[in-house]
């Protein structure tokens, strides 16, 4: 296969059909379906059903992924890699993927068009001006307000990816972004390390993203780090932001600046920028369960962690209405179970409704577990119907705030 400065080789779809939508940029390789290529032997792993054997890809740049591709191991492949097809495996053996702080991101799943069944193994990525990896959709119609608050083209976006081995290390923003409306996401067995902000993030409206054997290290140090164009904003290892239905076990999570896991709905940040959009999903039905949790400024779990914001209009599009139930967060009904957390100021902090705390171990500077909301309080509305149980305290004590309600017969928060 040729490589070709400035030239892209049309990709095509099995049976021969020409691919639907925009032209990527000039460099893009594009790996065709070409009858008769040649392949490295039988691939190391799995070919989806349907799927032709992988064929191998010479060291490049902007490498366009449209079939099943293994890359070469000692190969730094610059620029941004794009998957564009489906029912596909992307095995990098160990190869990297780098942007040299020169794109925004440095490998894209998505994009211009809906993907699914993709799975990206043994890749490493760094390098980004902004996210490393990023699995969304960057189609105009997907990224503005849905009607009725319903749910775009689900063919635009994608869905079924799956992250396996997988390295996404020093870019400044985020290590791993998981856009609005991208359903079913898997993070497994990888390492997402020293990012300039957050390291795994899922915006609003995706669901059923599952996070697990992970390992989640010294993110979000903005630009008190030395990671090349990171901005100023200190973040937490994980965010969890207007999305739904997501697990996040198993996790090891240390050393991230402001904290390990933050579940929220953020208030409609930058009103005046015509690419944001008041979040309607709160973040609710998640469950973050066995993960172990060392060190962070802030927290090791806030479940509501923005319900003490001041929502200011310059700020802001949320307002305030507390006869409706809209409050500065919504983070109802999450289930946080079985935790290990230590050395941090706070443990877990719950300040929104319906939510479980259970047979977590915590040892903290300041609050084992604080529940409840100050902001929730002056308005009349405290925080309540809280499950709390069966959890240890190593260090740090038990704060609740007055108002606060658990569920009839909780008993003992603490053993």
């Amino acid at each position: 296969m040729r490589n070709q400065p400035g030239h892209r080789p049309a990709a095509r779809r099995q049976g021969g059909a020409e691919p639907q939508g925009p032209a990527l940029p000039r460099g893009l390789l594009a790996f065709s379906l070409l009858a008769g290529g040649l392949f490295l032997g039988a691939p190391a792993f799995a070919q989806p059903r349907g799927q032709a054997p992988a064929q191998p890809a010479a060291c490049g740049s902007n490498l366009e992924i449209t079939r099943s591709t293994q890359l070469e191991p000692n190969c730094r492949y610059t620029g941004t890699t794009v998957i564009t097809g489906s029912n596909l495996v992307l095995d990098c053996r160990g190869a990297t993927l780098d942007g040299e702080y020169k794109v925004p991101r440095t490998l894209v799943v998505g994009g211009q068009r809906g993907v699914s069944q993709v799975q990206i193994r043994n890749c490493n990525v760094t390098g980004a001006r902004g996210n490393g990896v990023y699995i969304g959709s960057t189609v105009t119609s997907v990224r503005i307000v849905q009607p009725g608050g319903g749910r775009p083209d689900s063919n635009l976006l994608p869905q079924h990816v799956t992250l396996q081995n997988v390295t996404s290390r020093r870019n400044s923003g985020g290590g791993v972004y998981i856009d609005g409306y991208v359903d079913d996401t898997t993070v497994l067995d990888s390492l997402v390390e020293e990012n300039g902000s957050i390291g795994i993030y899922l915006d609003h409206d995706s669901r059923r993203s599952r996070i697990a054997n992970t390992r989640v290290l010294r993110n979000g140090f903005g630009n008190e780090g030395d990671v090349p164009f990171a901005r100023e904003r200190t973040r937490e290892g994980i965010a969890i932001d207007s999305s739904a239905d997501n697990v996040i076990e198993g996790n090891t999570i240390v050393g991230n600046k402001a904290g390990g896991i933050f579940l929220y709905r953020n208030c409609g940040e930058r009103p005046n920028d015509p690419d944001a959009f008041l979040r309607v999903q709160p973040t609710t039905n998640n469950t973050i369960r066995n993960n172990t949790i060392d060190g962070g400024s802030l927290v090791g779990i806030a479940v509501a962690s923005r319900q003490e914001s001041r929502l200011r209009p310059e700020a802001c599009m949320l307002r305030l209405d507390p006869a409706r139930g809209v409050f500065a967060d919504a983070a109802p009904g999450n289930r946080v179970i079985g935790n290990t957390i230590r050395n941090v100021p706070v443990g877990i902090r719950v300040s929104d409704d319906s939510n479980v705390v259970e047979d977590n171990r915590i040892a903290a500077a300041s609050d084992c577990i604080r529940l409840g909301s100050d902001q929730r309080n002056r308005l009349q509305h405290p925080v309540r119907d809280l499950t709390v149980k069966g959890n240890t305290c190593q260090s740090g004590g038990v704060t609740v705030l007055p108002g606060t309600a658990t569920v009839q017969g909780n008993g003992p928060m603490t053993r």
